[in-house]
């Protein structure tokens, strides 16, 4: 993470991250983050995946960001 500070869950984990600090997030977990500092949020992703959703609080379908093989958009 580049600035602020996070709350972040793997599964039914959860986890205080700082600037600074780095999470790897093992492939097929659950996972999610939140602001829980008083400053802006800058973190920095790595995605390995081919595959992207997004799941924001209060909806009620994942947004895909890019298909899986044999998938569209």
């Amino acid at each position: 993470m580049r600035e602020g500070e996070a709350g972040m869950w793997i599964e039914d984990r959860r986890l205080a991250v700082m600037a600074g600090q780095s999470l790897i997030v093992p492939a097929g977990h659950l996972h999610g983050f939140r602001n829980s500092g008083t400053a802006t949020l800058h973190i920095r992703a790595t995605l390995a995946s081919p595959g992207f959703e997004a799941m924001t609080e209060g909806a009620t379908e994942a947004t895909r960001r890019w298909a899986l093989p044999g998938q569209h958009n």
